[in-house]
């Protein structure tokens, strides 16, 4: 499977309803205290508006500051993506590091999306956009966080819309 079908895959069929995500081989900071929010942890669905797939991601905490984040797409729920995931604060705004549990000793690439809440629960995630922000910032944590900080709304494509997520009331596979 090509990376951008694993990805639309594991992050709620992405690629259809946006541009590619960044790439980083560099996390924008490290897990630690406080890199866990409560209310991401459980069980949550998208639902594709042009085709209706729906597809499930689960948030579990597995140390006390990262998730283990699993993706499946409804009709394939044995076909199970795995990720290490941790929320990133940069100013005001909540950034996750995502990051593909692999069994080759090659680390994966890092994305990252911006989420937010709405104030009746549903979870709002947009991608940082691979044709915003310079590939040049790929390997320097720092310059990225310089670079997300100074650019608030300037590091999405501008024909992504944002990625959905309503909580689930389904129990975990």
């Amino acid at each position: 499977m090509n990376r951008a079908a694993l990805l639309a895959l594991v992050l709620c069929l992405m690629i259809l309803l946006m541009g590619c995500p960044y790439e980083s081989t560099v996390p924008i900071g490290a897990p630690g205290p406080g890199s866990l929010d409560a209310r991401l942890s459980g069980h949550w669905t998208s639902t594709d508006s042009k085709d209706g797939k729906v597809t499930k991601i689960d948030f579990a905490p597995f140390n006390k500051t990262e998730y283990h984040v699993e993706a499946r797409e409804q009709d394939q729920p044995t076909d199970v993506e795995r990720y290490r995931v941790y929320t990133v604060k940069i100013g005001e705004r909540l950034f996750l590091n995502i990051n593909e549990i692999k069994t080759e000793a090659k680390p994966g690439p890092y994305y990252l999306a911006e989420y937010s809440f709405s104030k009746s629960g549903e979870l709002s995630m947009r991608f940082v956009s691979d044709t915003v922000v310079p590939k040049s910032l790929q390997s320097d944590p720092k310059g990225l966080v310089n670079y997300l900080e100074k650019h608030p709304t300037g590091i999405f494509d501008p024909d992504d819309q944002p990625l959905l997520l309503e909580r689930s009331k389904e129990k975990k596979r």
